[in-house]
């Protein structure tokens, strides 16, 4: 990635689209900064795992249709509730709680937290071929929100937000591990560079169109534009021939 400005304090500015007052006290006028395409083995995201991650739908196993059809009559049987995606809030927690535990890293507060959010889900959709979460991203005035989670911590406005405790974070390891693996990309972008990036990136402006940068909008960053771009920055397909070399190397690193 490139080098990154230190995290700030940061925070919604205004009133939102929902006419409830955003956080205080405007951050100031982020520098437009592309997001840049992931450096092959420099990013956590590229070696994160996915074939551990939870599937988006968990087809019934053959041995339990056989132990239901064999069970005697008159046996109750054990309803199991499926469980497809992590949730927002979740990961949200799961991202505080890692900031919280390496100084000078975002997320602290709601601004950067919406944008990390951000891109965990976009890199699922690329990475994972799945949301990572249900619930719908929207391209408010400051970049992509969690409109469910931003009400969730509209309280603390523009400051910090109490992390959680470990064991409050519900995900399973495998979603912990590739959400850390995204946030590692991240974590050194101040909030105002978070929300320039996203300002130029094509989900939040295809989701708002010809709307000017202040207009109020809930207009949704959709799950198919999110994934084009993501899948954009990743590196072309190595060669046979760098294969050999790439494989090379981390047997010898």
């Amino acid at each position: 990635m490139v080098a990154a400005r230190r995290a700030e304090g940061g925070g919604f500015d205004g009133a939102d689209e929902g006419g409830r007052a955003e956080a205080g006290g405007a951050p100031m006028p982020p520098q437009r900064q592309e997001t840049p395409k992931l450096a092959r083995g420099g990013s956590r995201i590229l070696r994160a795992d996915t074939r551990l991650s939870r599937p988006w739908r968990s087809p019934a196993r053959p041995a339990d249709s056989e132990r239901r059809r064999a069970a005697p009559p008159g046996t109750k049987r054990r309803t199991t509730v499926k469980r497809d995606d992590a949730g927002a809030g979740e990961v949200a927690r799961w991202l505080l709680f890692l900031a919280s535990k390496k100084r000078r890293t975002t997320p602290r507060s709601n601004l950067d937290l919406q944008k990390h959010l951000y891109y965990a889900q976009g890199w699922a959709l690329a990475r994972l071929g799945r949301p990572l979460f249900k619930e719908s991203i929207e391209a408010w005035t400051l970049g992509p929100v969690v409109p469910s989670v931003y009400t969730r911590y509209a309280q603390y406005g523009r400051e910090h937000i109490p992390p959680p405790a470990e064991d409050e974070c519900g995900l399973d390891e495998n979603e912990r591990s590739f959400v850390a693996a995204v946030w590692s990309d991240y974590k050194d972008y101040s909030p105002n560079t978070l929300v320039s990036m996203t300002h130029d990136e094509p989900p939040w402006l295809d989701a708002r169109g010809d709307l000017p940068d202040d207009e109020p909008s809930h207009e949704v960053v959709t799950r198919r534009s999110m994934r084009a771009h993501f899948d954009s920055l990743m590196p072309e397909p190595l060669t046979g021939e760098e294969d050999q070399e790439e494989e090379g190397r981390r047997r010898t690193g």
